[in-house]
């Protein structure tokens, strides 16, 4: 159902620092990572649908459905898996960065090739955030940096952008201009409103502190919408940046994972989760322009990465 919110009253804003920061320590401490790191939807093998993909942190090996399984591309402490289209082609490849060390390495899916191996952009404690910056087509190294707010995307921009206690990157393409937006989310205090910050744009309330943040384009207009999931009832709360028009619907159950990726190929984001249950991986699509779908794909332990998904 689509109709009108109610207004949101104004909530003091945090800090977004644009400026440098006094200097780090020379030996940062390795922060915990941002407690959810959004992935944008990616199709493996170029069909136009985005594809179920699990990674297993203890072994690096990578599953994804009917194209691969068991490719071993990280696995060592530290790493987080950040899978996009980074040579362009259309087909999303296997990435990770490397906490520790700041070291992007990325795979092609299909052939196998090696298109990145090392390459230093970030540094210890450092949160990936990669993305299309230029709208050149092909995912560009990111990362943010907890400790200060700073923003390096490479070859592109060095800014300080959010260092408010608890804020955490939402990058997405907010004004539909085909390039990604530097954002943050600051989650509101007990009982709260979460604050949607994107740079140059605008500034957002929306949803209480306990929701977690999938924006993903859910109307196909080419735009990033703002989206919300409740664990607690397993509501998804979207709204676009700029419009009042709001949907709210019920699609998961206790222990759900929600996951987002257009599996249907029509341009839109289809409200998915991911069910681990006596040892079956189940994926629930609620599809947008179709009945709903389930599918038994790759079980595993609950300390394996589903991609996607927006908590890891």
């Amino acid at each position: 159902m689509l109709f009108r919110s109610p207004s949101l009253a104004p909530t003091p804003s945090p800090t977004l620092s644009v400026t440098p920061t006094p200097s780090v320590a020379s030996t940062p401490v390795v922060e915990p990572t941002a407690p959810h790191l959004v992935v944008d939807w990616d199709d493996y093998d170029g069909d136009g649908t985005s594809d179920f993909a699990v990674y297993i942190p203890a072994t690096g090996a990578w599953d994804i459905h009917n194209i691969t399984s068991g490719v071993v591309w990280g696995g060592y402490a530290g790493d987080i898996p950040t899978p996009g289209d980074y040579d362009g082609d259309g087909t999303a490849d296997l990435a990770y960065f490397d906490r520790y060390s700041g070291l992007w390495h990325v795979k092609d899916t299909i052939t196998g090739a090696v298109i990145t191996e090392g390459v230093i952009w970030g540094a210890w404690g450092d949160v990936p955030a990669p993305g299309d910056y230029d709208g050149d087509g092909s995912c560009d190294f990111a990362t943010w940096r907890p400790s200060d707010g700073r923003w390096r995307i490479m070859d592109i921009t060095n800014i300080w952008y959010g260092q408010a206690p608890g804020m955490y990157p939402v990058p997405g393409d907010y004004n539909g201009d085909g390039t990604t937006n530097i954002a943050m989310m600051y989650p509101g205090s007990a009982g709260g409103t979460n604050m949607w910050y994107v740079n140059g744009i605008t500034i957002r309330a929306w949803m209480t502190n306990d929701g977690i943040a999938i924006p993903m384009d859910y109307d196909g207009d080419g735009t990033t919408d703002l989206c919300c999931y409740r664990s607690v009832n397993h509501q998804w709360s979207i709204r676009h940046l700029e419009s009042p028009t709001m949907y709210f619907k019920i699609w998961g159950i206790a222990d759900d994972i929600p996951v987002v990726g257009d599996f249907d190929g029509d341009g839109q984001a289809d409200l998915t989760t991911f069910r681990n249950t006596a040892g079956q991986a189940w994926w629930w699509i609620l599809y947008s322009s179709k009945p709903y779908y389930y599918s038994n794909f790759s079980a595993q332990t609950t300390d394996s990465i589903v991609i996607g998904a927006p908590g890891y």
